[in-house]
């Protein structure tokens, strides 16, 4: 999946969005450290190419993406998006305990 996008800047087309998000849902709930790793990193590359819905999709999900994949996917997205999305976990974490 990572390779699907790892080149994006150099490319000058893409996989459509939603393309992309159906290989990832289905692997959201894998229990391999590398495929959730993968994950993460596709939705980092995906973010490069299409950072609204990429946010929209982690914002969405955020209590389905693991914490490996999550912590790789808000890398390259701004503080303020980051913070959102931590807060948003960390209140779920604290609701669902």
């Amino acid at each position: 999946m990572v390779a699907l996008l790892y080149y994006s800047r150099t490319k000058n087309q893409h996989l459509p969005f939603k393309t992309i998000i159906s290989l990832v849902s289905t692997q959201l709930q894998a229990q391999e450290y590398y495929v959730q790793k993968g994950l993460g990193w596709t939705l980092r590359e995906s973010y490069n190419v299409y950072p609204d819905l990429t946010y929209k999709f982690v914002s969405d999900n955020f209590h389905k993406v693991s914490p490996v994949a999550f912590t790789a996917a808000i890398e390259k997205m701004s503080e303020k998006e980051k913070t959102i999305l931590k807060q948003k976990r960390k209140a779920h974490r604290a609701k669902n305990k």
